[in-house]
C-alpha cells in the first residue's frame, strides 16, 4: 500500500470489515495498524466509525 494507492479505495465496506474495526478499535489498536489491516485510509476508517458510532479514542 503507497500513499496514492489503497487497496480497498472506492469499495464498499462489509460486514466483516466493519467487524474487525471493532475489534481493533476495542483494543485500542493505532490508526496506522488499522489502516494497514483494513487497506483503508484514515479518513475512510475515521468516517465509517462515526457512522457506525464506533469510538477510536
Amino acid at each position: 500500500m503507497t500513499k496514492n494507492h489503497i487497496e480497498n479505495s472506492g469499495k464498499p465496506y462489509t460486514i466483516e470489515e466493519i467487524k474487525e474495526l471493532k475489534a481493533l478499535a476495542k483494543a485500542k489498536t493505532p490508526m496506522k495498524d488499522i489502516c494497514f489491516a483494513l487497506g483503508r485510509s484514515s479518513g475512510s476508517i475515521k468516517n465509517i466509525a462515526e457512522k457506525n458510532k464506533i469510538s477510536l479514542k
